[in-house]
């Protein structure tokens, strides 16, 4: 998966307003991509 430096950018400045670390944001994202194709994933 390649990022641009643009969001990037957006991503830390997204991070930054609510608070969160990257590496939430990243579980987040990684969450809602597996809810949204409809994979199972043991915690």
């Amino acid at each position: 998966m390649y990022v641009t430096s643009e969001i990037k950018d957006e991503f830390r400045l997204m991070c930054e307003t609510k608070g969160v670390t990257q590496s939430e944001m990243i579980e987040k994202l990684i969450k809602e991509a597996v809810n949204q194709h409809g994979c199972l994933v043991k915690d």
